[in-house]
């Protein structure tokens, strides 16, 4: 019986460890989007596209003679 016990401890530990290196690599990639998501360049671009400011800017206007 104590086989099976300490079968069932080396286990749980290895479980245990693969669950935390599961989170710490899900909390990594997360702050990793996170900041991608929040950075200026994603707000000027998201608020460009959703305001039309980004086809204002990139078609100048024909001058007038």
């Amino acid at each position: 019986m104590a086989d099976l016990e300490e079968h069932a401890f080396k286990r749980d530990k290895r479980f245990v460890l693969r669950l935390l290196l599961a989170i710490v690599v899900a909390l990594m990639g997360g702050i990793f989007i996170y900041g991608r998501l929040t950075n200026q360049g994603t707000a000027s671009c998201a608020a460009g596209a959703m305001l039309g400011a980004a086809e204002s800017e990139s078609t100048p206007e024909p001058q007038k003679k």
